[in-house]
């Protein structure tokens, strides 16, 4: 598990733009944790709505998050706004989406998944890592623990490259000034 996260650390560190960090983010996940049949990082917003950033490109996110937003609810919304971890192993039974789970059930044939907040030390939320399955029961605790750790990583990640973005515009923004 360690050597896991120490590779993951080192993979962000290496990548140049935010877009290319987040989907280093979604394949790492992918890679890592075990019966992901979608992967994703999404932000949620404060009209309720949720927006894929990135994802494995099977669909399955995008559209769930789609469900979401014309449902106004579901675990991304759940996740940004109220608990740091969600998971539901048996949907449409567990969660407390009651639009959400039985959609997202029949039309994408859903079962699991786990959502994390992408958030600092500073509560700087930076959107919400979800991982689906189609198999119900797909994700344990330990799959639960590995997310977290991955989370962290990424938000630390992202958050150190919107500070160089940030930077990195400051100074162009200062040289054309300058000129």
């Amino acid at each position: 598990y360690g050597v896991r996260m120490a590779e993951l650390a080192r993979t962000l560190r290496s990548q140049r733009t935010s877009l290319t960090t987040l989907q280093a983010i979604v394949n790492a996940t992918s890679e890592m944790v075990k019966n992901c049949d979608d992967v994703a990082v999404s932000l949620a917003r404060p009209d309720r709505t949720v927006e894929t950033r990135a994802s494995l490109g099977a669909g399955l996110v995008e559209q769930a998050d789609q469900l979401q937003t014309q449902c106004g609810e579901g675990p991304c919304l759940d996740t940004a706004w109220d608990a740091p971890l969600v998971m539901a192993n048996d949907l449409p039974h567990d969660g407390s989406w009651p639009r959400w789970s039985p959609a997202v059930v029949d039309q994408l044939g859903v079962r699991s998944l786990i959502c994390v907040q992408l958030y600092t030390h500073e509560n700087h939320e930076l959107g919400v890592l979800q991982l689906l399955s189609r198999r119900p029961n797909a994700f344990d605790s330990d799959a639960a623990d590995e997310v977290l750790g991955i989370a962290a990583n990424s938000a630390v990640a992202l958050g150190a490259m919107a500070n160089h973005e940030a930077a990195q515009f400051g100074l162009v923004r200062r040289t054309l000034i300058g000129q």
